[in-house]
C-alpha cells in the first residue's frame, strides 16, 4: 500500500492484467450480439488450411483498432500488445500486422469490399428490426478519403484520394449503405441507384435529405412518385 496524501483515494500495486481500452469489451459485446462473426463466416470463404487464419481472425481486431483511434495496419500492435483487453474478449489469434496487410492487398482485388457490404447490410438490417422506431430519414452524403496510393485519383477538395458515398438513418445514426468510389466520381453519379437501393434495405424510410449532390430531376421525380418527403440543399440564383 502507497502511503495516501490528501486527496481521497488509495493507490495500490497490483500483478493483474490492465487495459486502457476497456470501452472497447462494449463495441466487441455488441458485435458478437449482433452476430458479427457468424455473418462473416458465411460471406467470405474458409481458409485453404486448418492452420490459416479465417477472415473474422482478420476483421475483429482491424475493426477494434478503428473503433480505439488507430489509423494505420501498424497500429494493429496496439490490440497485440494489449493483453488483458485479448483476455477479456477472448482475442487468441490475431495475425501480425503484415499478415493482415498482405490479406487485405489480396481480398481487395478479390471481392472482399462486395463482401464486406454484404455483412454491412445485413448488420444494418438487423439493428433496424431490432430498434423498431416510425418512419425513418436517410442522409445521403459523400466524404474525401486523402490517400498516397499510387491508384488515388484527384477530389474536388483537390487532393488525391476516394470519394465514397454513404447513406445514414438520422434517427439512430444507422450507417444503412456505402459505396467506395474513386475520388473523381462525382457524388450525384448515379444517384437514384444508391437511393434505391438504401429504400430496399429499409422501406420505413419516408424522408430523403441530401446537398445539391442530388439535387436532380430523377430523384425529385421519384420522391413524388413514391410520395417521399425531401430536403435537398442546391445553390440558390437571382433568377
Amino acid at each position: 500500500m502507497i502511503t495516501q496524501g490528501l486527496l481521497p483515494f488509495k493507490l495500490e500495486r497490483t500483478d493483474e492484467l490492465l487495459t486502457s481500452r476497456g470501452g472497447l469489451t462494449i463495441f466487441a459485446e455488441a458485435m458478437r450480439a449482433l452476430q458479427v462473426e457468424k455473418k462473416i463466416r458465411a460471406a467470405f470463404p474458409h481458409p485453404g488450411s486448418n492452420r490459416g487464419y479465417e477472415a473474422w481472425s482478420y476483421i475483429e481486431p482491424l475493426v477494434l483498432m478503428l473503433i480505439g483511434g488507430g489509423r494505420q495496419v501498424e497500429d494493429l500492435r496496439e490490440i497485440r500488445d494489449d493483453q488483458a483487453l485479448r483476455s477479456l474478449i477472448g482475442l487468441d489469434r490475431l495475425p501480425s500486422s503484415s499478415t493482415v496487410g498482405d490479406w487485405l492487398a489480396r481480398w481487395g482485388k478479390r471481392g472482399g469490399r462486395k463482401a464486406m457490404n454484404t455483412v454491412n447490410e445485413d448488420v444494418a438490417r438487423t439493428i433496424v428490426n431490432r430498434t423498431g422506431g416510425g418512419d425513418y430519414t436517410l442522409d445521403i452524403d459523400g466524404t474525401v478519403i486523402e490517400s498516397a496510393k499510387e491508384e488515388a485519383e484527384w477530389t474536388y477538395k483537390k487532393v488525391k484520394g476516394y470519394q465514397p458515398i454513404l447513406g445514414f438513418l438520422a434517427e439512430n445514426s444507422v450507417c444503412l449503405a456505402s459505396e467506395f468510389r474513386p475520388g473523381n466520381i462525382p457524388g450525384h453519379s448515379q444517384a437514384l441507384k444508391f437511393f434505391k437501393r438504401c429504400l430496399r434495405l429499409c422501406p420505413k424510410i419516408k424522408t430523403l435529405r441530401s446537398d445539391s449532390a442530388y439535387y436532380q430531376a430523377d430523384i425529385i421525380g421519384w420522391c413524388q412518385e413514391k410520395e417521399l418527403g425531401f430536403t435537398i440543399t442546391a445553390d440558390q440564383n437571382n433568377k
